[in-house]
């Protein structure tokens, strides 16, 4: 068992196997573990703790892997974000060896619930005294729904790289459209840029200004996202791009 708060807050944790035979990891136990990366997590994992991975803001995979085999899981995408944003059990560790297509189904289904819930859920307001206080308060909560909203934009994107064909690939095109901050993941200078700007495009979010306003943006650093940017533009036949060559 990994023990309630054994990791939490550990900022030199950059990546960790848990151990097979391990069938609990306790409530925050890596909560706020800042820096980890990434996590292996064994097949025996029967129950997974309030919290145990909130905070961990750079956990972008987490492999599920059994004792007959460590090959690490194409689905870690999926499975780190099930851990940091789904309200959920621990089914969707104790039933990933269903396979794929049964274990995607159950992935969708939180996240379709993780999508439409309140941006405010999870919100703990403090209760204080003073006008001043409570103006914060109405701050704290706007940067926390917009928080929120960043999550699911993400949660929607990683979805349709990992299979485009979803049958719910209309449904999670129109989530990514209405969030208003699905655009600023671009700002991250995605890893696989052509694959962004194929699933941003596809969902209809790379119109004129929105490429304008990511042009004048991003940063120096990011030149093959802006050349495809300027690339999608020219193709448009809107002629917006020349003044950006």
């Amino acid at each position: 068992m990994i023990e309630k708060k054994r990791f939490m807050g550990d900022k030199s944790l950059r990546s960790f196997v848990i151990p097979i035979g391990t069938k609990e990891i306790g409530d925050w136990a890596f909560a706020n573990c800042r820096e980890l990366a990434w996590i292996k997590i064994p097949a025996s994992v029967t129950y997974v703790g309030r919290d145990a991975f909130a905070g961990c803001d750079k956990l972008r995979n987490a492999f599920w892997y059994q004792e007959s085999t460590e090959e690490e899981d194409d689905l870690s995408g999926l499975m780190a974000i099930a851990l940091r944003f789904f309200k959920t059990d621990a089914r969707l560790i104790t039933e990933r060896s269903l396979g794929e297509q049964k274990w995607l189904t159950l992935w969708d289904e939180a996240c379709v619930a993780f999508l439409e819930s309140s941006d405010a859920e999870g919100f703990r307001p403090f209760l204080a005294g003073g006008e001043e206080d409570y103006a914060d308060e109405e701050e704290k909560l706007k940067e926390h729904c917009w928080a929120t909203r960043l999550r699911k934009a993400f949660a929607v994107y990683v979805r349709l790289t990992v299979d485009g064909n979803t049958e719910r690939k209309t449904y999670y095109q129109k989530k990514l459209c209405e969030n208003d901050m699905a655009i600023e993941l671009l700002m991250d200078n995605p890893k696989n840029p052509q694959e962004a700007v194929n699933v941003f495009g596809e969902a209809g979010l790379l119109t004129p200004t929105n490429c304008i306003d990511l042009l004048e943006r991003l940063p120096e650093e990011c030149v093959e996202l802006k050349a495809l940017l300027l690339q999608r533009m020219a193709q448009g036949g809107t002629g917006f791009a020349m003044e950006y060559i």
